[in-house]
This record gives C-alpha cells, structure tokens and sequence, in this order.
C-alpha cells in the first residue's frame, strides 16, 4: 500500500495523465525511484491491480484528518497583507474520462469528464472544502 500510495502522489505532484504516463515516468530513471523506497521497477498491471482493490474511502478518511492538523501548522502564517480573516480561493479543474467506461458522466457527445472544484485556504495551500460535481457545471455555480 505504501509503493501504491506514492506512486499517486508522484502522479499527482507531476501532472502525469494515466498509469501508463506513470509507470514510463517512474521507470524512467530507476536510481531516483529507489530512493522514493522502491526496490523495483513499477508495473503497471500490478499497480491498476492495486487502485482498484484499495477503497478510495480509506484515503478520504486519512485527508479529513490530516486536513485540520495542516491548518493548524499554518494558522498563523503570514500572507503579507495585513487582513484580520482567512482568505481564501478558488478552483476547479475537469478531469477528462473514457466515454466507453463512464457514461454517466456525460461532458459532449463524444467526451465524458468531472470537475472538481476546491476551496483552498491560502494561509499553506491546504484545501477546506472539495466539490466533486459534472463537467458541465459552470464554476459560477
């Protein structure tokens, strides 16, 4: 579960666009993986393998707890304006998916997709609140 846990973040960290852009990145330069605490190189079946038998809800449950701590490291960071309250942005961003294998989540006629919007709290780019919704939402909204 950790190698599968930092292959993501890695995902994550450097926009990589699926398990095979993942798997070609990490694989790429194998004395840089080893020290991230892989003593192989990674598959792509084994890792696809493993996000789809780990619950999503396991890594929910771990960032709604790690969230309240982090905000509490930076409450009193200082933005560099003298404001008395948080401040805060906004975001979304769409996240394209395989018509064929989600349907449901209808974008254009030939394009399936999410947004995902994300209230961040500027004090330490730690997101307060994310908002799954469909693509087609208007950010307004």
């Amino acid at each position: 579960m950790h190698q599968q846990l930092i292959c993501m973040f890695f995902a994550q960290l450097t926009w990589r666009d699926g398990l095979r852009d993942i798997v070609e990145c990490l694989n790429a330069k194998p004395e840089a993986v080893y020290h991230l605490g892989f003593w192989e190189t990674v598959a792509k079946s084994t890792l696809g393998d493993a996000n789809q038998r780990r619950d999503w809800r396991l890594r929910e449950a771990l960032a709604l707890r790690l969230i309240p701590k982090s905000r509490s490291v930076y409450a009193g960071e200082d933005l560099g304006l003298d404001l008395e309250h948080t401040i805060y942005a906004l975001d979304s961003t769409m996240i394209d998916l395989s018509l064929t294998m989600f349907p449901w989540a209808t974008f254009r006629s030939s394009k399936s997709g999410i947004k995902v919007h994300t209230q961040i709290d500027l004090r330490g780019p730690i997101p307060v609140c994310v908002f799954v919704s469909p693509a087609r939402m208007h950010d307004v909204e």
